[in-house]
């Protein structure tokens, strides 16, 4: 073991004792703020959907050459500003 006393190799990885009491309230309050969390990120996701497939699809039909010239007319309308 390349010369290392076994005090070093106790240093090493993951400590030996488990969070106590108040570290595992701790730690599931944490866990529960997360998964609310979460769980809202999903509800509006889900709500934003149809409105960002809605705004997306007259994009669908335009073909390269279209969406080329509306862009550069988007840009040069925008510089008139």
């Amino acid at each position: 073991m390349s010369g290392e006393s076994s005090k070093q190799l106790k240093k090493r990885g993951r400590p030996n004792h488990f969070p106590t009491g108040n570290q595992k309230t701790n730690k599931r309050i944490t866990d529960q703020k997360a998964r609310l969390e979460n769980r809202e990120i999903v509800v509006k996701l889900t709500e934003a959907g149809p409105i960002v497939k809605q705004l997306l699809e007259p994009f669908s039909s335009i073909n390269e050459g279209n969406l080329l010239q509306t862009v550069t007319y988007i840009r040069v309308s925008h510089d008139a500003l």
